[in-house]
């Protein structure tokens, strides 16, 4: 029989290879879009003096703002999400138009692998982080949630007229992870919440502990959201091809995103819905999930299914 080390370290061995499977593959460098729109605009933003900068992506609607300011939505990764929203949102000229907010990096590629690390995540003890000669940074969800609810809200609305009650998060894969993340422990702070193949198995699924904290203290505080929120949780269906040989990453495996979503589903002042991109993988389900994101956002339930 194994010692209780030796069993400790043959529980976490799926969530090891899953680290290492994931760490290993990363997205391959492609330079982002550049929009070229007189009503987009791009400027720094830092947490202190000292940090290094994100580079926000700002989008104007172009019809004139509502009476009580424009829905806000802000996008993860914005130098991959915002393209595909502006496109997206410009190609629905009958949808709620919603001022859109890219939180990015001064690169010129789509991902910004080593600050998305830190941006995105929770503490990650080390040994869920092998496979990398030099293990990422991370531990900076907090820190990148606090200056969008805080410099970077305060500077969108000195901008623009915007309606502080109607404003959305997304996230895809780590940054679906840290929209979870802001649900589960700051629902005040976002009445939309959108997360695309949230990343849950991360840190031996640390947000699973903060999904049965978020549950407790709601029944502790009688149960109802107050005010409700929009909470849409997506999965993709297909895992694309692996080389022969290759390890198929089983810590991947177990609660998921549909998991999550049956968790919440009798919370009150919830509106949750759960969509399952079955023909999509976890890379080509993007632009689909941001499109979903946008509907989703102007209050269409009919954005996948409830649970």
């Amino acid at each position: 029989m194994p010692t209780l080390p030796r069993r400790a370290a043959l529980l976490a061995l799926p969530a090891l290879l899953a680290a290492r499977s994931a760490l290993a593959q990363r997205p391959a460098p492609r330079p982002a879009e550049v929009i070229t729109d007189p009503r987009v605009e791009t400027f720094a933003l830092r947490a202190t003096p000292e940090a290094e900068p994100w580079r926000i992506f700002l989008g104007r609607p172009a019809q004139p703002a509502p009476a009580g300011g424009f829905p806000v939505l802000f996008l993860l990764d914005g130098n991959a999400t915002f393209p595909l929203a502006w496109h997206a949102q410009e190609m629905a000229p009958g949808a709620t138009p919603a001022v859109l907010v890219g939180i990015g990096y001064p690169v010129a590629d789509s991902f910004d692998i080593r600050r998305r690390f830190y941006d995105l995540t929770p503490e990650t003890a080390a040994e869920y982080l092998q496979g990398r000669a030099e293990p990422p940074r991370t531990g900076g969800q907090d820190a990148l949630l606090d200056a969008i609810t805080g410099p970077l809200r305060a500077e969108v609305a000195r901008r623009l007229p915007v309606d502080a009650g109607r404003q959305a998060l997304f996230g895809h894969s780590l940054g679906g992870l840290c929209a979870l993340h802001a649900f589960f422990t700051r629902p005040e702070a976002f009445g939309t919440v959108i997360a695309a193949d949230p990343s849950i198995w991360w840190n031996n699924r640390s947000i699973l502990q903060e999904q049965a904290g978020f549950l407790a203290g709601l029944r502790a505080a009688g149960g109802k959201l107050n005010p409700g929120i929009r909470l849409l949780i997506a999965n993709s269906g297909q895992r694309p091809p692996r080389p022969a040989g290759s390890n198929p990453g089983p810590g991947m495996a177990g609660p998921g995103g549909r998991e999550t979503a049956q968790a919440l589903r009798a919370v009150a002042g919830l509106t949750l819905r759960y969509r399952h991109m079955a023909e999509e993988t976890h890379g080509s389900m993007l632009p689909g999930a941001v499109q979903d994101a946008l509907r989703f956002f102007a209050g269409d339930d009919g954005v996948g299914e409830p649970v």
